[in-house]
């Protein structure tokens, strides 16, 4: 089996030519920008403080699910 680098992939431009890019072609890249994950609190008795690392473990949550959810060549 060949290599990311070597593997090609044909991908269906908007005007309908098919064209075959390095399936680590740039252009098939999205920009995203994740959430860092950061450890709870040391300071369990602080709600504010867990509730605020919840929301954050939440949003990283989100964008789990949105990279598994993604075709396997991307």
């Amino acid at each position: 089996m060949n290599s990311l680098h070597e593997r090609y992939i044909a991908v269906t431009r908007g005007d309908g030519r098919e064209e075959h890019l390095s399936a680590l072609d740039a252009s098939r890249m999205e920009k995203v920008d994740f959430v860092e994950f950061r450890p709870p609190p040391a300071n369990s008795s602080d709600q504010g403080a867990v509730d605020a690392w919840a929301e954050r473990a939440n949003y990283i949550l989100e964008d789990l699910r949105w990279l598994l959810k993604l075709p396997y060549d991307r």
